[in-house]
């Protein structure tokens, strides 16, 4: 292990934060199954629209924000089921493939997700306040612009510290050594 992540890695895992991680990984399987299984109910209606609407619903605004939603909220779920990884492992050590992936997902399931959040009430404000329709292209490219900030945005920090940006959470593990050596204390 690189002397620099010494502080922030944990080797082997503490019976607290593994049992945290099993927690997390549980939960993060749980949310990506329901959000892919939506994501997959949704894509079929899209795709055979005729049985089941008059007009296609891919065209509805405030759908697509919300199925775009459930894209980065599929991404972020995906992060929390990397830490079966760790458990498996019994450490917790960066930089590694899996340390970088967790990040990733996480980094811009965070962006995206309320980026997407923010996205709906703009629309909402300027469909129900402004009494506006936005149009179809300019919509589209919003979208796609959104997307596109956020890969940027989650491609800025590892760029600029490639080594060693995705790390380990040092304050994160800090946290639960201090409340580990505080139980041990007492």
């Amino acid at each position: 292990m690189n002397s620099t992540y010494a502080s922030s890695s944990l080797v082997p895992l503490p019976v607290d934060i593994r049992h945290g991680m099993i927690s997390m990984g549980i939960i993060g399987l749980l949310s990506t199954s329901s959000t892919l299984s939506l994501l997959a109910f949704i894509t079929y209606r899209m795709v055979y629209w005729r049985k089941y609407y008059e007009r296609p619903i891919h065209t509805n605004q405030v759908f697509i924000l919300i199925y775009n939603l459930l894209l980065a909220d599929f991404q972020q779920a995906l992060s929390f089921i990397i830490a079966f990884h760790w458990v498996s492992m019994n450490e917790l050590i960066g930089p590694t493939t899996a340390c970088f992936a967790q990040a990733w997902l996480i980094q811009i399931g965070d962006v995206s997700s309320g980026l997407f959040v923010l996205s709906i009430a703009v629309h909402t404000f300027i469909s129900l306040v402004r009494q506006k329709t936005i149009p179809m292209k300019i919509f589209i490219l919003a979208v796609v612009s959104v997307w596109i900030f956020c890969l940027l945005l989650t491609l800025l920090g590892p760029s600029l510290n490639p080594k060693d940006f995705f790390v380990p959470a040092g304050a994160w593990v800090r946290y639960c050594e201090i409340i580990s050596c505080h139980s041990i204390a007492n």
